[in-house]
């Protein structure tokens, strides 16, 4: 689980540094940042992946625009280099610092400044497990964790053990291969798996409406919902537990009763049953239903399979849904998050029924604070635990955790 963050100079964030719980929900008034935060550690994530070209940077829902507007520009100093930082719930960590190689049009070209120290410091790593010294980019406790790694690994121990035995290699050997097979032992490798799918979501009605029409995503669930049919697909066939969570969750409508898959070469159906239809009725194909129950199969497939992101963030979960079921749908994604290998999500709302949702005792569910400050940089505040009187709704929509837009208000 990524634990903290770190953000430089990316579009309207100019410094911030924060926490991350399991379930992590983002409120503030219109243009206050939101999407900049989830941006940046997509841009992070697909740093991680080494996927950098605009195709790939649109695929995880970041907006692609000229690259002056990706750096923060307060002032006329705007070619200061983005700085990104990842920290996971073991210590792990990942630091990325990025320079445009254009600086009048953005073309995805972006420049690791560290990826050659890296590299350099896990050959420097590997010489120094094969000379038995300590290398000096390494600091005792990490090497200490370095020796731990490999002589808890008997397949990475034995590669050393005939590495030692050739010395002619110690001078002349090429440590790409080794620093791919070794980068993959480091702790600082794990958080990159981690962060490499990382999207953030925003489901459309259309898609979802007519989605078995549309070429199939090469991931398994699209930004925008492609790919539903063929992972519901999937699942009834190979995962019959998955498709029976999914319709208990989907008993948060009321009229629900049941869905099948209907695959055939011709036109493929989500069919779904209503259980206030005469049973002689036949099941009402996706396109014909209302897009609230869409959202919702989405979201429970997004966080029920074993398929996609473990972290990744919704944008404007509240979408087609009734507030009393905004509040409902949270308490289950937070139960969905704690379960083993559950998913770890950030989601932006504009519906203050979605906190109500929420236990802040809980410290892996949190609640962020979004704005801007007087010079225009977004910032974020987390909403503590307190004993309050009133429902997190209700504080919010009366300006009693920040998150409003004053102007209008006064």
């Amino acid at each position: 689980m990524v634990t903290e963050i770190k953000i430089r100079n990316f579009k309207s964030v100019k410094k911030l540094d924060f926490s991350l719980g399991k379930f992590n929900v983002f409120i503030g008034e219109n243009g206050c940042g939101k999407s900049n935060i989830l941006e940046a550690i997509a841009f992070g994530a697909a740093a991680s992946a080494d996927k950098l070209d605009n195709e790939f940077l649109s695929s995880r829902g970041i907006r692609v625009t000229d690259s002056r507007l990706f750096r923060s520009a307060f002032d006329k100093n705007f070619e200061t280099s983005i700085e990104l930082g990842f920290k996971s719930e073991n210590g792990q960590s990942k630091e990325l610092n990025f320079e445009l190689q254009h600086s009048n049009e953005f073309n995805g070209k972006w420049i690791e400044l560290n990826k050659e120290r890296n590299l350099i410091k896990i050959n420097d790593v590997v010489k120094g497990l094969m000379d038995g010294k300590k290398p000096d980019s390494l600091s005792i406790t990490e090497w200490a964790e370095v020796q731990a790694e490999v002589a808890s690994n008997r397949e990475i121990d034995s590669l050393f053990k005939v590495l030692r035995q050739v010395p002619s290699l110690k001078e002349h050997v090429k440590f790409d291969e080794i620093s791919i097979i070794f980068e993959k032992k480091l702790k600082e490798d794990r958080i990159d798996s981690y962060l490499s799918n990382f999207k953030i979501f925003s489901p459309e009605n259309s898609v979802l409406r007519d989605s078995p029409r549309l070429e199939k995503s090469a991931d398994p669930l699209s930004i925008h919902g492609e790919g539903l049919f063929e992972l519901l697909q999937e699942y009834s066939l190979n995962d019959i537990d998955a498709i029976n969570t999914i319709k208990e969750g989907l008993n948060l409508i009321d009229w629900f009763d049941d869905f099948e898959i209907i695959p055939s070469e011709g036109r493929k159906l989500i069919r779904i049953k209503d259980r206030f239809l005469d049973k002689s009725l036949d099941f009402i194909p996706q396109n014909n239903t209302n897009e609230g129950f869409l959202f919702l199969l989405f979201y429970l497939a997004l966080y029920i399979s074993k398929d996609t992101p473990r972290f990744f963030a919704i944008d404007n979960i509240e979408a087609s849904f009734h507030p009393i079921l905004c509040k409902k749908l949270t308490k289950v994604l937070v139960e969905f998050s704690k379960q083993k290998e559950g998913k770890q999500s950030i989601v932006t709302t504009h519906n203050p029924f979605v906190l109500d949702g929420l236990d802040l005792s809980d410290p892996d569910q949190r609640l962020f604070v979004v704005y801007r400050n007087r010079n225009g940089e977004t910032k974020l505040q987390r909403v503590e635990h307190a004993e309050r009187s009133y429902e997190l709704s209700h504080g919010w929509m009366n300006g009693f955790l920040g998150g409003v837009p004053s102007h209008l208000t006064s």
